[in-house]
């Protein structure tokens, strides 16, 4: 990615925001998207994606594709 060869990426990139994995600048929305991502992980153990490649994780943010939180944590109460 340009990102990582313009100096490295500025966080987990499964906390960052779609616009910030297609390249845009970080801002208060992707920092608020990283904190919902850091929720759901305290909550589950685990973050809401299913990939194993960088080009699987930018799709799957872009499209949207996330594992429910009551699949990943099914104990929550409603």
């Amino acid at each position: 990615s340009e990102r990582l060869q313009r100096g490295g990426t500025i966080g987990s990139p499964a906390y960052e925001a779609p616009e910030v994995l297609a390249g845009g600048e970080p801002s208060e929305r992707s920092d608020v998207y990283a904190l919902g991502m850091l929720l759901v992980w305290m909550l589950s153990g685990r973050v809401p994606l299913r990939v194993a490649t960088w080009a699987e994780l930018r799709r799957s943010a872009i499209d949207g594709t996330r594992v429910p939180l009551r699949e990943l944590c099914p104990t929550l109460p409603a």
